[in-house]
């Protein structure tokens, strides 16, 4: 049965009808009716938030494939990079290839953190240092007909987040404005510190304490309620199919989330919009990059890394890219084999290099059998797609690097450098 339901809208009413006739005292038919909108919505929700699921499942098994033949690509690229000099006129072409890699790369990112299995590399972090570094992207993704204004508060609390995540949302909402504002107008982020005295809608209904607020607006054509109300959704999109796959907010929404914050929007048609973050406040220091170290020049001996991948390609590019800075390099198809050679007394061995996700003895639980087995061997990982927890101390106590694919031989070159050194890159 439907009902005009309260706001002009409509409820769903399930109806329990009872034959009294033969009852002297009712002498009549009975009927119970009871809105049952809310439930009928939640389970849609739940039959909605199943699907995704399955899908964040599948894209995650693509990504993790996917993201190994990015990492083979992109090895030998740079290895031949280096082979052929700056001179050669291929360098060209291969530069072309490893922009193709990176771009190929951003899309699985981008999959991965809508199915929320995109591994998070947190750190404290600086809003105001964050946006003004972010400024010259800022500026090209609203165009050139639009305006960009900073407004940073002094003295800014530092938060914990994903500097990438961060810089995403940035350039989301951006690109956003850019397409709210086809004539040119501006877009504007002002940050602030801010106190949340009491739990209340208009913060999201976070808990009282200190918060660091994020406001982005735009001179834009605006958002109509009934698309404000969905505008978060997975897959949901006012534009044209091939414009974009409705993931960009919902993208957004999810790295607030996982960073303990919120997200607020209000909009007018013909007004603009604004999008409100707010983040907690964190008591640390606001991290420092480590700096670039390379192998060390005259060692005792060559260090020795022990590399575990199932897939053979991968391999060998990571070998290739090691033995070229002087490491020596011993192998291991599967977590099993490298759990014997880690038993082995005779090997020695300074790092443990380790893809995550294995048939049989996974990364993860190689991680483990090494802390028992050589309990002072530092690990770095690689991963194309972890599907576990995205927090790298879940990893174990000697995880220093947490290395997601395809990454370049620099950043492999920085990690296993720093795992030697016996460092914890942040």
């Amino acid at each position: 049965l439907h009902m005009p339901a309260r706001q002009g809208g409509w409820c769903e009413v399930e109806a329990l009808w009872n034959d009294l006739r033969a009852d002297p005292a009712v002498n009549g038919i009975v009927v119970n009716c009871r809105d049952v909108t809310d439930r009928n919505e939640l389970a849609r929700q739940l039959r909605h938030t199943q699907k995704l699921d399955a899908v964040g499942h599948l894209t995650g098994g693509l990504a993790h494939d996917l993201n190994n033949v990015l990492a083979i690509i992109r090895g030998y690229t740079e290895l031949l990079r280096e082979e052929l000099g700056p001179d050669s006129p291929a360098i060209d072409d291969l530069a072309h290839i490893q922009q193709a890699v990176d771009r190929a790369a951003s899309v699985t990112r981008k999959v991965l953190a809508f199915s929320r299995r995109q591994p998070a590399q947190v750190t404290v972090l600086d809003l105001n240092v964050l946006v003004g570094d972010l400024l010259p992207m800022l500026r090209q993704s609203v165009s050139a007909r639009a305006e960009v204004r900073l407004r940073l508060e002094a003295g800014l609390w530092p938060v914990r987040g994903d500097q990438g995540q961060m810089e995403q949302v940035l350039v989301n909402l951006a690109t956003n404005a850019r397409d709210a504002m086809p004539k040119g107008g501006v877009f504007e982020v002002e940050t602030a510190n801010r106190v949340v005295m009491a739990v209340a809608p208009s913060t999201g209904g976070l808990p009282p304490g200190d918060y660091v607020s994020l406001l982005a607006t735009d001179t834009g054509v605006g958002v109509s309620p009934d698309v404000l109300a969905r505008i978060f959704e997975p897959f949901f999109s006012t534009k044209s199919a091939d414009t974009g796959m409705g993931l960009g907010l919902a993208m957004v929404h999810g790295f607030i989330l996982d960073a303990g914050g919120r997200i607020l929007v209000e909009s007018t048609v013909g007004r603009g919009s604004s999008f409100t973050i707010l983040l907690p406040r964190t008591d640390l220091p606001v991290a420092i990059a480590a700096s670039g170290a390379g192998a060390p020049e005259h060692p005792a001996r060559p260090c020795v890394v022990l590399l575990v991948d199932d897939e053979s390609n991968v391999r060998a590019v990571a070998r290739r890219l090691l033995e070229r800075d002087g490491y020596r390099v011993v192998e291991a198809s599967n977590g099993r084999d490298a759990a014997d050679v880690l038993g082995d007394v005779s090997v020695e061995l300074d790092v443990l290099l380790t893809d995550l996700v294995m048939p049989g003895l996974s990364g993860r639980q190689l991680i483990a059998r090494c802390e028992q087995l050589r309990p002072d061997l530092p690990v770095v990982c690689m991963t194309g797609f972890s599907g576990e927890s995205d927090d790298p101390r879940q990893f174990g106590k000697n995880l220093v690097s947490l290395l997601s694919k395809p990454f370049s031989s620099e950043v492999l070159r920085r990690a296993v450098a720093s795992a030697v050194a016996g460092r914890r890159l942040p």
